[in-house]
Protein backbone atom coordinates (compact mmCIF):
# COMPACT_ATOMS: atom_id res chain seq x y z
CA UNK A 1 0.00 0.00 0.00
CA UNK A 2 1.73 3.33 -1.32
CA UNK A 3 1.38 6.45 1.28
CA UNK A 4 1.27 10.05 -0.03
CA UNK A 5 0.82 13.85 1.54
CA UNK A 6 -1.79 15.66 0.62
CA UNK A 7 -0.68 18.69 -0.69
CA UNK A 8 -1.42 21.97 1.55
CA UNK A 9 0.54 25.76 1.60
CA UNK A 10 -1.60 27.24 3.82
CA UNK A 11 -1.91 30.07 6.52
CA UNK A 12 -4.00 29.65 9.50
CA UNK A 13 -5.27 32.84 10.76
CA UNK A 14 -7.60 33.20 14.25
CA UNK A 15 -6.67 35.62 16.74
CA UNK A 16 -3.36 35.03 17.72
CA UNK A 17 -3.20 31.25 16.22
CA UNK A 18 -1.33 30.77 12.96
CA UNK A 19 -0.34 27.59 10.96
CA UNK A 20 1.45 27.18 7.23
CA UNK A 21 1.91 23.51 6.11
CA UNK A 22 3.74 22.63 2.76
CA UNK A 23 4.05 18.67 1.15
CA UNK A 24 4.12 16.79 -2.33
CA UNK A 25 1.55 13.84 -3.85
CA UNK A 26 2.74 10.87 -4.54
CA UNK A 27 -0.33 8.75 -5.14
CA UNK A 28 -3.94 9.47 -5.60
CA UNK A 29 -5.27 6.17 -6.31
CA UNK A 30 -7.91 3.35 -4.34
CA UNK A 31 -5.83 2.09 -1.58
CA UNK A 32 -3.41 4.85 -0.97
CA UNK A 33 -2.41 6.43 2.51
CA UNK A 34 -2.85 10.44 2.31
CA UNK A 35 -0.82 12.30 4.98
CA UNK A 36 -1.49 15.66 6.13
CA UNK A 37 1.45 17.94 7.55
CA UNK A 38 1.31 21.65 9.06
CA UNK A 39 3.62 23.71 10.98
CA UNK A 40 2.12 25.13 13.81
CA UNK A 41 2.91 29.01 15.18
CA UNK A 42 1.94 31.28 17.65
CA UNK A 43 3.81 35.02 18.05
CA UNK A 44 2.67 34.82 21.73
CA UNK A 45 4.41 31.47 22.66
CA UNK A 46 0.76 29.92 23.09
CA UNK A 47 2.12 26.20 22.64
CA UNK A 48 -0.13 24.11 20.47
CA UNK A 49 -2.64 21.38 22.27
CA UNK A 50 -4.62 19.08 20.32
CA UNK A 51 -5.34 20.41 17.07
CA UNK A 52 -8.69 18.80 15.22
CA UNK A 53 -8.35 17.14 11.63
CA UNK A 54 -11.08 16.03 9.33
CA UNK A 55 -11.00 14.96 5.97
CA UNK A 56 -14.13 15.36 3.67
CA UNK A 57 -14.69 14.21 0.06
CA UNK A 58 -16.57 16.21 -2.12
CA UNK A 59 -17.02 18.74 0.44
CA UNK A 60 -18.65 16.69 2.66
CA UNK A 61 -17.12 15.46 5.83
CA UNK A 62 -16.06 11.55 6.40
CA UNK A 63 -17.27 9.79 9.22
CA UNK A 64 -14.32 8.80 11.67
CA UNK A 65 -11.75 10.01 9.20
CA UNK A 66 -10.28 13.04 11.89
CA UNK A 67 -6.74 12.23 12.16
CA UNK A 68 -3.46 13.02 10.04
CA UNK A 69 -3.85 10.34 8.15
CA UNK A 70 -6.06 8.72 5.75
CA UNK A 71 -6.43 5.65 3.73
CA UNK A 72 -8.72 5.75 0.40
CA UNK A 73 -11.27 3.42 -0.21
CA UNK A 74 -13.86 2.61 -3.17
CA UNK A 75 -16.13 5.16 -2.04
CA UNK A 76 -13.56 8.06 -2.43
CA UNK A 77 -13.25 6.64 -6.48
CA UNK A 78 -13.42 9.57 -8.75
CA UNK A 79 -14.65 11.99 -5.86
CA UNK A 80 -12.13 15.03 -4.44
CA UNK A 81 -10.67 14.39 -1.08
CA UNK A 82 -9.41 17.53 1.57
CA UNK A 83 -7.52 17.57 4.44
CA UNK A 84 -8.89 19.95 6.95
CA UNK A 85 -6.85 21.58 10.02
CA UNK A 86 -8.38 23.32 12.68
CA UNK A 87 -5.57 24.89 15.19
CA UNK A 88 -6.01 24.92 18.61
CA UNK A 89 -3.83 26.03 21.73
CA UNK A 90 -3.17 25.24 25.21
CA UNK A 91 -3.79 28.61 26.35
CA UNK A 92 -4.70 32.09 24.53
CA UNK A 93 -7.98 32.30 22.36
CA UNK A 94 -8.52 28.89 20.85
CA UNK A 95 -9.57 27.16 18.47
CA UNK A 96 -8.68 28.72 15.88
CA UNK A 97 -10.53 29.10 12.37
CA UNK A 98 -10.60 25.61 10.20
CA UNK A 99 -8.22 26.15 6.74
CA UNK A 100 -8.45 23.09 4.01
CA UNK A 101 -6.04 22.06 1.24
CA UNK A 102 -6.72 21.71 -2.10
CA UNK A 103 -8.71 18.96 -3.19
CA UNK A 104 -7.09 15.49 -4.50
CA UNK A 105 -8.94 13.96 -7.26
CA UNK A 106 -8.93 9.47 -6.09
CA UNK A 107 -8.32 7.30 -8.99
CA UNK A 108 -9.88 3.68 -8.78
CA UNK A 109 -7.58 1.53 -8.42
CA UNK A 110 -6.11 -0.44 -11.27
CA UNK A 111 -5.90 -4.57 -11.22
CA UNK A 112 -3.89 -7.38 -13.29
CA UNK A 113 -1.94 -6.28 -16.37
CA UNK A 114 -2.76 -2.95 -15.97
CA UNK A 115 -1.34 -2.28 -12.27
CA UNK A 116 2.60 -1.82 -13.04
CA UNK A 117 1.04 1.24 -15.75
CA UNK A 118 -0.84 2.75 -13.03
CA UNK A 119 1.90 2.14 -10.75
CA UNK A 120 4.28 4.15 -13.07
CA UNK A 121 1.43 6.72 -13.34
CA UNK A 122 1.03 7.14 -9.99
CA UNK A 123 4.84 7.55 -9.73
CA UNK A 124 5.24 10.30 -11.96
CA UNK A 125 2.47 12.16 -10.08
CA UNK A 126 4.82 12.80 -7.31
CA UNK A 127 6.51 15.05 -9.48
CA UNK A 128 3.45 17.92 -9.53
CA UNK A 129 1.36 19.25 -6.99
CA UNK A 130 -0.79 22.02 -6.06
CA UNK A 131 -1.24 24.00 -3.15
CA UNK A 132 -3.74 26.64 -1.83
CA UNK A 133 -2.11 29.74 -0.79
CA UNK A 134 -3.41 33.03 0.88
CA UNK A 135 -1.54 35.85 -0.93
CA UNK A 136 -1.16 38.89 1.33
CA UNK A 137 -2.31 41.93 -0.49
CA UNK A 138 0.28 45.10 -1.38
CA UNK A 139 0.54 48.55 0.09
CA UNK A 140 -2.27 50.41 1.00
CA UNK A 141 0.16 53.29 2.80
CA UNK A 142 1.01 56.87 1.31
CA UNK A 143 4.41 56.39 1.10
CA UNK A 144 6.08 56.32 -2.72
CA UNK A 145 8.48 53.12 -2.10
CA UNK A 146 7.16 49.76 -0.33
CA UNK A 147 9.81 47.80 1.22
CA UNK A 148 8.79 44.15 2.53
CA UNK A 149 11.12 42.63 5.38
CA UNK A 150 10.51 38.89 6.43
CA UNK A 151 10.03 37.91 9.98
CA UNK A 152 13.35 38.16 12.25
CA UNK A 153 15.48 39.75 8.97
CA UNK A 154 17.21 42.86 9.41
CA UNK A 155 16.97 44.77 6.00
CA UNK A 156 18.50 48.47 5.07
CA UNK A 157 15.98 50.26 2.98
CA UNK A 158 18.27 53.41 1.84
CA UNK A 159 17.34 56.76 3.13
CA UNK A 160 14.14 57.50 3.99
CA UNK A 161 12.72 61.21 2.74
CA UNK A 162 9.40 63.05 3.14
CA UNK A 163 8.32 61.22 -0.17
CA UNK A 164 7.89 58.04 2.76
CA UNK A 165 8.12 54.50 2.56
CA UNK A 166 5.76 51.92 3.07
CA UNK A 167 7.25 49.41 5.46
CA UNK A 168 5.50 45.56 5.17
CA UNK A 169 6.92 43.50 8.10
CA UNK A 170 6.47 41.27 10.99
CA UNK A 171 7.51 40.86 14.38
CA UNK A 172 11.34 41.38 15.33
CA UNK A 173 11.21 42.84 11.36
CA UNK A 174 14.06 45.28 11.33
CA UNK A 175 14.26 48.20 9.07
CA UNK A 176 17.68 50.35 8.78
CA UNK A 177 17.78 53.65 7.19
CA UNK A 178 19.06 57.15 7.41
CA UNK A 179 17.53 60.54 6.64
CA UNK A 180 18.12 63.94 4.50
CA UNK A 181 18.43 65.83 8.13
CA UNK A 182 20.80 63.05 9.95
CA UNK A 183 23.69 61.19 8.57
CA UNK A 184 23.63 58.21 11.16
CA UNK A 185 22.14 55.53 10.61
CA UNK A 186 18.93 54.22 12.33
CA UNK A 187 16.26 51.50 12.76
CA UNK A 188 13.07 50.51 13.36
CA UNK A 189 12.07 47.35 14.83
CA UNK A 190 8.63 45.92 15.33
CA UNK A 191 9.35 44.68 18.87
CA UNK A 192 5.18 43.39 19.58
CA UNK A 193 1.80 43.09 17.38
CA UNK A 194 -1.06 42.67 19.32
CA UNK A 195 -3.55 41.83 16.38
CA UNK A 196 -6.30 41.45 18.45
CA UNK A 197 -6.40 45.22 19.66
CA UNK A 198 -4.66 46.48 16.12
CA UNK A 199 -1.43 47.68 18.48
CA UNK A 200 1.83 48.26 17.23
CA UNK A 201 5.34 48.80 19.42
CA UNK A 202 8.33 50.37 17.39
CA UNK A 203 11.76 49.96 18.89
CA UNK A 204 13.75 53.03 17.68
CA UNK A 205 17.76 53.26 17.76
CA UNK A 206 19.86 55.45 17.44
CA UNK A 207 19.02 57.06 20.23
CA UNK A 208 16.91 54.07 21.77
CA UNK A 209 13.47 54.87 22.35
CA UNK A 210 9.60 52.90 22.19
CA UNK A 211 6.23 53.98 20.67
CA UNK A 212 3.30 52.85 20.54
CA UNK A 213 0.40 52.86 17.98
CA UNK A 214 -2.95 52.19 17.17
CA UNK A 215 -4.29 51.25 14.12
CA UNK A 216 -4.44 54.43 11.60
CA UNK A 217 -2.57 56.51 14.49
CA UNK A 218 0.70 58.87 13.50
CA UNK A 219 3.33 59.96 15.71
CA UNK A 220 6.52 62.19 15.73
CA UNK A 221 9.64 61.06 16.73
CA UNK A 222 13.02 62.60 17.34
CA UNK A 223 16.29 60.45 16.15
CA UNK A 224 19.20 61.94 17.93
CA UNK A 225 17.73 63.76 20.94
CA UNK A 226 18.00 67.16 19.39
CA UNK A 227 14.20 68.34 20.62
CA UNK A 228 13.39 68.17 16.95
CA UNK A 229 11.23 66.07 15.47
CA UNK A 230 12.75 64.31 12.78
CA UNK A 231 10.86 61.13 11.76
CA UNK A 232 6.87 60.34 10.98
CA UNK A 233 5.43 57.03 11.71
CA UNK A 234 2.36 55.58 11.11
CA UNK A 235 0.50 52.77 11.93
CA UNK A 236 -1.42 51.71 8.40
CA UNK A 237 -2.52 48.18 8.44
CA UNK A 238 -2.14 45.00 9.79
CA UNK A 239 -2.95 41.71 7.80
CA UNK A 240 -3.10 38.20 8.95
CA UNK A 241 0.40 38.52 10.87
CA UNK A 242 2.19 40.75 8.84
CA UNK A 243 1.84 44.92 9.92
CA UNK A 244 2.11 47.81 7.54
CA UNK A 245 3.89 51.57 9.09
CA UNK A 246 4.29 54.20 6.68
CA UNK A 247 7.89 56.08 7.48
CA UNK A 248 8.46 59.38 6.22
CA UNK A 249 11.01 62.59 7.01
CA UNK A 250 9.82 65.75 8.73
CA UNK A 251 10.59 68.26 6.14
CA UNK A 252 12.43 71.00 7.32
CA UNK A 253 12.16 74.76 5.63
CA UNK A 254 15.50 77.04 5.53
CA UNK A 255 14.87 80.03 7.82
CA UNK A 256 14.65 83.48 5.88
CA UNK A 257 15.70 86.57 7.51
CA UNK A 258 13.82 89.70 6.14
CA UNK A 259 15.72 93.57 6.90
CA UNK A 260 13.85 96.77 6.50
CA UNK A 261 14.90 99.95 6.68
CA UNK A 262 15.90 101.57 9.70
CA UNK A 263 13.08 104.10 11.08
CA UNK A 264 14.25 106.69 13.81
CA UNK A 265 11.53 107.96 16.35
CA UNK A 266 11.59 110.64 18.87
CA UNK A 267 10.77 109.54 22.56
CA UNK A 268 7.36 110.73 23.06
CA UNK A 269 6.01 110.66 26.93
CA UNK A 270 2.41 108.97 27.26
CA UNK A 271 0.04 109.06 30.19
CA UNK A 272 -0.58 105.75 31.13
CA UNK A 273 -4.43 104.43 30.74
CA UNK A 274 -5.95 102.77 33.24
CA UNK A 275 -7.88 99.61 31.73
CA UNK A 276 -12.05 100.27 32.79
CA UNK A 277 -12.09 96.47 33.78
CA UNK A 278 -9.74 94.08 34.53
CA UNK A 279 -9.03 91.30 32.56
CA UNK A 280 -10.86 87.66 33.47
CA UNK A 281 -9.60 84.55 32.14
CA UNK A 282 -11.38 81.43 32.68
CA UNK A 283 -10.54 77.96 34.25
CA UNK A 284 -9.56 75.53 32.22
CA UNK A 285 -12.62 72.90 32.17
CA UNK A 286 -11.62 69.60 34.15
CA UNK A 287 -12.05 66.24 32.53
CA UNK A 288 -15.60 64.73 33.54
CA UNK A 289 -15.20 60.75 33.05
CA UNK A 290 -18.33 59.51 31.89
CA UNK A 291 -16.62 55.71 30.83
CA UNK A 292 -16.58 52.57 32.70
CA UNK A 293 -12.90 51.21 32.57
CA UNK A 294 -10.93 48.22 33.34
CA UNK A 295 -7.72 46.28 32.65
CA UNK A 296 -6.66 46.22 29.30
CA UNK A 297 -9.02 48.88 27.98
CA UNK A 298 -7.78 51.54 25.05
CA UNK A 299 -9.06 54.83 25.60
CA UNK A 300 -8.87 58.74 26.06
CA UNK A 301 -10.22 57.84 29.52
CA UNK A 302 -7.56 55.79 30.66
CA UNK A 303 -4.80 58.54 29.69
CA UNK A 304 -6.47 61.28 31.58
CA UNK A 305 -7.23 58.47 34.82
CA UNK A 306 -3.76 57.98 34.52
CA UNK A 307 -2.82 61.61 34.79
CA UNK A 308 -5.62 62.35 37.52
CA UNK A 309 -3.59 59.27 39.18
CA UNK A 310 -0.47 60.21 39.42
CA UNK A 311 -1.56 64.15 40.30
CA UNK A 312 -3.06 63.06 43.70
CA UNK A 313 -0.50 60.86 45.08
CA UNK A 314 -1.76 57.08 43.25
CA UNK A 315 1.46 57.02 41.23
CA UNK A 316 0.42 55.04 38.30
CA UNK A 317 4.96 54.01 37.35
CA UNK A 318 7.41 56.34 39.23
CA UNK A 319 9.57 56.38 35.25
CA UNK A 320 8.86 55.38 31.99
CA UNK A 321 5.67 54.51 30.72
CA UNK A 322 2.33 55.52 32.68
CA UNK A 323 4.57 57.89 34.52
CA UNK A 324 3.63 61.43 35.27
CA UNK A 325 3.95 63.01 32.02
CA UNK A 326 4.05 60.14 29.82
CA UNK A 327 0.78 58.99 30.26
CA UNK A 328 -0.95 56.50 27.75
CA UNK A 329 -4.18 55.14 26.75
CA UNK A 330 -4.19 51.75 27.72
CA UNK A 331 -5.05 50.55 30.75
CA UNK A 332 -2.32 48.46 32.22
CA UNK A 333 -1.77 46.50 35.36
CA UNK A 334 0.09 49.51 37.00
CA UNK A 335 -2.91 51.85 36.37
CA UNK A 336 -5.49 48.71 38.21
CA UNK A 337 -2.83 48.82 40.99
CA UNK A 338 -2.81 52.49 41.06
CA UNK A 339 -6.89 52.88 41.18
CA UNK A 340 -7.14 50.08 43.62
CA UNK A 341 -4.80 52.48 46.39
CA UNK A 342 -7.09 55.37 45.73
CA UNK A 343 -10.10 53.08 45.62
CA UNK A 344 -9.15 51.89 49.87
CA UNK A 345 -8.04 55.40 50.46
CA UNK A 346 -11.64 56.85 49.46
CA UNK A 347 -12.97 53.65 51.03
CA UNK A 348 -14.76 52.29 48.04
CA UNK A 349 -16.08 48.72 47.98
CA UNK A 350 -14.87 46.06 46.61
CA UNK A 351 -11.46 47.60 45.49
CA UNK A 352 -11.40 45.73 42.86
CA UNK A 353 -8.96 48.19 40.10
CA UNK A 354 -12.13 48.74 37.67
CA UNK A 355 -13.03 52.10 37.09
CA UNK A 356 -17.52 51.68 37.64
CA UNK A 357 -19.97 54.81 38.38
CA UNK A 358 -18.66 54.88 42.24
CA UNK A 359 -15.82 55.45 41.76
CA UNK A 360 -16.50 57.83 38.47
CA UNK A 361 -18.37 59.87 40.55
CA UNK A 362 -15.90 60.00 43.79
CA UNK A 363 -13.56 61.06 41.64
CA UNK A 364 -15.54 63.67 39.52
CA UNK A 365 -16.58 65.27 43.03
CA UNK A 366 -13.22 65.91 44.21
CA UNK A 367 -11.92 67.22 40.82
Amino acid sequence: MKKSILPITLIFLFSLLFFSATSTVNAQTVGDTLTGHYTYYDPEGDLEGVSLYQWYRDDVAIPGATSLTYTTTADDAGKTLVFEVTPVSITGTSPGLPIRSTGVVIEAASTGSSSSSSSSSSSSSSSSFSSATIILPGAIGTGKTTVTIPMNASSSIGVVNSDGVNLLAYLNSQAIFTTPQITATHSITISSLDIANNIITLSIASTPQTITLKKGETKLVDLNGDKKNDLELTFVNVYVNRAEVTARAVATTTPVVVVTPIVVTKPTTTTPVKPTTKPTTKPAKSFVFNKNLKLNNVSSDVKELQKYLNNHGYTVAKTGVSSKGKETTTFTSATKNALIKFQKANKITPASGIFGPITRKVINKIK
